[in-house]
């Protein structure tokens, strides 16, 4: 009798961590070369682009949108590889970010709350550092004549790829519809 009630408590625990893992979108949704991309980052940037969406009266593609978020998340992964082998620090695109913040952009924690519903470190990690890795990959790569559309469509065909829980999968260096 004790371990049948072990082994329901047991199971219990299993069903409620899943379901609470699920709830906080704490799953995998990519796989690329091993290392895993949560739902969370997915879903943070989904519903930023949507909020953004309805605020501007833009129209929504989910489709679009997803294949768009999907694509960025790869890329930012595999820049941020790159960047380490090549002995780019993550400190100096969080100094590259601050640079351009200090230039003169006070209004962007106000509009980036309003439009996307992120404040401002929300704004840096999801918006300004990838983008200020993958300008710092763009010039160490251009130093030695690589040109960064060439080399990442190169990764991209390269790397290995899954998706998981999406609509989408990696087929021949695409991303497609399932």
């Amino acid at each position: 009798m004790k371990k049948i009630f072990y082994s329901l408590s047991f199971l219990v625990l299993v069903i409620l961590v899943l379901s609470l893992a699920a709830k906080a979108n704490f799953y995998p949704v990519i796989r690329l070369d091993g290392e895993f991309v949560g739902a969370g980052d997915y879903y943070e940037r989904m519903n930023g682009l949507k909020r953004y969406a309805q605020m501007t009266a833009e129209p929504f593609d989910e489709k679009t949108i997803g294949r768009g978020i999907i694509l960025s998340l790869i890329t930012d992964e595999l820049v941020k590889k790159e960047s380490e082998n090549r002995k780019i620090s993550a400190d100096e695109a969080h100094k590259l970010v601050e640079e351009v913040l200090d230039s003169g952009f006070e209004n962007l924690e106000k509009a980036s709350a309003e439009l996307y519903g992120w404040d401002i470190e929300e704004f840096k990690k999801l918006v300004l550092l990838p983008q200020a890795r993958q300008d710092l990959l763009a010039e160490a790569l251009q130093k030695e004549g690589i040109d960064f559309n060439k080399w990442l469509s190169e990764e991209l065909a390269r790397s290995e790829i899954k998706i998981y829980f999406l609509p989408y999968r990696w087929q021949d260096g695409q991303l497609v519809e399932k």
